[in-house]
């Protein structure tokens, strides 16, 4: 009897030295993830409005966010709630919004990448849907605008195609604004694959991409597992390989860009919505002053060449496309008039550049609300 009691004591020891040992290692970890913040806007020009904890904490943040289906068809899983970003219970960043719309509201959808998300804003309301929707309520004193932010990291026009298609008429919406280009420019040999439905399931599982969101869905509260694999063990050359110099695919994409758009389109024409497309800026678009740390980041590779060869690309069909959308707007050079600091990597923007990408779509929309 004793040397079973003797047992279970030593179990107890051991397992609480565990315990302590991997608490330890989490507190490292965490302490490692606060001193190294690995996001690209921290410290960087475009965010020196942000007090520099501030710009920490929206690092880990953005980190945290736990998306489904990132490769293919990505979704914000439900329910998470940061001190800098918030998803509601339908999946969508900002406030609860009844999904049976009220008459007396108009409402509409921004469809987009991380950069309507609001990748690196410093918080729910510096996005550019949440901006939007402040600036017409100001323009529409006697009509209730609601501007739900649709934003997926990761989301290109065909996932948005297939979320309007499966999903977004549930809500009513009066109107939908598609504001994208740098993902189908920036990741153009993934979306072949996925328009072609052939995609490598088993790859995509097994990939650092496929791995980090595992991590994420199973452990996001345990950091340790997380942080180790993404700064010694994650290899993301896999996803560019086959990219780096394939100019050949800049026109397939143009076309495969052109006709998710024309649908997204149609399909809203059909349930008699309104629809806005508006191809985003990108760095290297239009004419603008650059800053020293936007002048580092200028694209300089073949791969960032292409991507910018791609997107500006997209533009040729925007004409065509406003026969069919309610209407299509080119934003590649809406920074010209700015030296100011605005890009903090190839394409997301500060809170600023936020600022001026909704002034200008609610200057563009007023006419559909009307």
């Amino acid at each position: 009897m004793s040397v079973q009691i003797s047992y279970k004591k030593q179990f107890l020891v051991y397992f609480l030295l565990l315990v302590i040992f991997l608490t330890a290692i989490e507190i490292g970890i965490r302490a490692y993830e606060w001193t190294y913040p690995n996001c690209s806007f921290v410290g960087n020009d475009a965010m020196k409005d942000i007090d520099f904890f501030k710009q920490r904490q929206i690092c880990l943040e953005n980190q945290q966010i736990r998306t489904l289906n990132l490769e293919t068809n990505p979704e914000n899983i439900p329910n998470q709630d940061f001190g800098t970003i918030s998803i509601n219970s339908l999946g969508f960043r900002g406030e609860e919004f009844d999904v049976n719309k009220d008459e007396s509201v108009f409402r509409i959808f921004m469809l987009g990448g991380s950069t309507v998300f609001g990748t690196g804003a410093s918080s729910n309301s510096q996005t550019i849907p949440a901006q939007l929707e402040k600036k017409l309520d100001l323009l529409f004193l006697d009509q209730r605008i609601e501007v739900i932010n649709g934003g997926i990291s990761g989301a290109n026009s065909k996932s948005e195609k297939m979320f309007v298609q499966e999903t977004i008429f549930d809500y009513s919406p009066d109107l939908i604004i598609i504001y994208d280009g740098w993902n189908d420019a920036w990741l153009r040999d993934r979306l072949i694959e996925i328009e072609d439905n052939e995609v490598n399931q088993e790859k995509l599982q097994n990939s650092g991409t496929g791995i980090i969101q595992a991590l994420q869905e199973n452990l996001n509260f345990y950091r340790t597992p997380l942080v180790i694999y993404k700064e010694f063990f994650w290899d993301k050359s896999w996803r560019y390989d086959s990219m780096e110099n394939n100019i050949s695919v800049d026109n397939k994409i143009s076309q495969i860009w052109k006709s998710n758009q024309r649908d997204i389109c149609l399909m809203a024409k059909e349930n008699k919505i309104q629809s806005v497309l508006i191809l985003q800026p990108i760095l290297g678009t239009g004419n603008k002053q650059l800053s020293p740390n936007e002048i580092e980041l200028f694209p300089k590779s073949d791969f960032d060449l292409i991507t910018l060869e791609t997107l500006n690309s997209f533009a040729d069909h925007l004409e065509t496309l406003s026969n069919t959308c309610s209407g299509a707007y080119d934003y590649r050079g809406i920074f010209d008039e700015t030296s100011k600091s605005v890009f903090f990597d190839k394409g997301h923007i500060s809170d600023f550049g936020n600022d001026i990408i909704s002034e200008q779509i609610a200057r563009d929309i007023q006419e559909f609300i009307d």
